[in-house]
């Protein structure tokens, strides 16, 4: 990111080769900081972002059976202790 006085612009470059927010884009310094205060929540507000192990998919997937011997997981769905979230095939 460049702020150009002569121009009275702020420049902002993407790491990015591809894709839509690839390349440059120029704006006005006032639009510059309204674009990146809107991305800033209210003061008290709680932003909770679920990814990774958190998220629900995963959450969904993990096998929920206790741990077998020697610390690992059993990986067959005869030993599961909730039922598989997987619909019947229908015939």
């Amino acid at each position: 990111m460049t702020y150009d006085r002569a121009a009275k612009a702020v420049t902002y470059r993407s790491d990015k080769s591809e894709g839509p927010t690839s390349g440059t884009e120029t704006a006005a310094p006032l639009e510059f900081l309204a674009r990146v205060l809107g991305h800033i929540p209210d003061p008290g507000h709680v932003t909770t972002r679920y990814d990774g192990w958190s998220a629900s998919r995963p959450r969904g997937g993990r096998d929920t059976a206790a741990p077998a011997a020697g610390g690992r997981r059993c990986s067959s769905s005869a030993s599961r202790s909730t039922p598989s979230r997987v619909p019947p095939a229908r015939a």
